[in-house]
């Protein structure tokens, strides 16, 4: 009846905010305790960035990927494998003895992680109406600031408490336990009745569409890469990133461990400079009538 599917649908988005919570705890543990691994691992600071641009160039994938996976298993059974595959990635990130065998585990963490913001959406348009959709995706959104405030208290106290390791056991420990509520609560045979035809009937135009038409079609409107360029604050970030771990990945390979300060100097400039230009062209498509 509808009283359950209500009931329901509200204990669905507070499990998603938890997922997003958990999802920015367990990618900041690793930045949180870096100066203490890095000791006890022996790692330079050319070891630490290539793990986390492991990490990032894994996130960057599944960032696409993972919309596939959410498309032909369903939110459900997607949000189970993603989320298991970050919690046990960042269990075995306590496991970890080496720059290898921790850059695999952050590799593995950045391909869970990516799916939470692809299948979240898509658990929202199936158990949401309309009316209801923005403030169900405001509030798993917050779990991100939640989970980015709460790390550095949490993470630091479980240190504290049981050593480096325990963090990322007892952080992977929770995204485990999250699977239960999740897989009993998501189940679909509390649906909405007949008589609330009028608060869901909008679900089913969204579906069609979405069936009707190729993603590529979808994917080549304006519309999509002026929503995509809206922040060019984190597009430009994101550009700093890419461009940095080209050039460290540059510079290893010629068998330096850091470029010299002249030729840093002139890559900063480049980056600088592009980064520049393709701000403006953001604009310039923000700003188009």
């Amino acid at each position: 009846g509808m009283s359950g599917w209500s009931q329901r649908r509200w204990w669905i988005a507070g499990l998603l905010c938890a997922a997003s919570i958990l999802n920015y705890l367990d990618r900041q543990t690793l930045s949180i305790l870096a100066p203490t691994i890095q000791r006890e691992l022996a790692m330079s600071d050319s070891d630490y960035a290539t793990v986390v641009n492991l990490f990032l160039v894994a996130y960057t994938f599944s960032s696409l990927a993972s919309g596939w996976v959410v498309d032909r298993l369903g939110f459900r059974v997607s949000l189970v494998l993603f989320v298991g595959t970050w919690s046990v990635a960042n269990a075995l990130t306590g496991m970890a003895r080496s720059v290898a065998s921790l850059g695999a585990f952050r590799f593995l963490l950045g391909l869970g992680e990516a799916g939470n913001w692809t299948a979240a959406p898509k658990a929202v348009a199936a158990w949401f109406p309309a009316h209801e959709r923005a403030f169900a995706i405001g509030l798993y959104t917050l779990g991100a600031t939640l989970g980015a405030t709460l790390a550095p208290i949490l993470v630091v106290e479980m240190a504290a408490r049981g050593g480096w390791p325990a963090a990322f056991w007892v952080t992977g420990a929770l995204g485990l336990l999250w699977l239960i509520p999740w897989w009993w609560l998501s189940r679909s045979e509390i649906t909405p009745s007949a008589s609330d035809a009028t608060q869901t009937a909008a679900v089913v135009p969204i579906e069609a569409a979405a069936a009707a038409e190729p993603w590529w079609r979808v994917v080549a409107r304006e519309q999509v890469w002026r929503l995509t360029l809206a922040r060019p604050d984190v597009f430009r970030t994101q550009l700093r990133a890419i461009l940095r771990a080209a050039a460290l990945l540059r510079h290893r390979l010629s068998g330096r461990a850091r470029p010299d300060g002249a030729r840093a100097g002139r890559s900063e400039e480049h980056t600088s400079e592009l980064q520049s230009r393709l701000h403006l062209v953001c604009r310039l498509l923000l700003e188009k009538k």
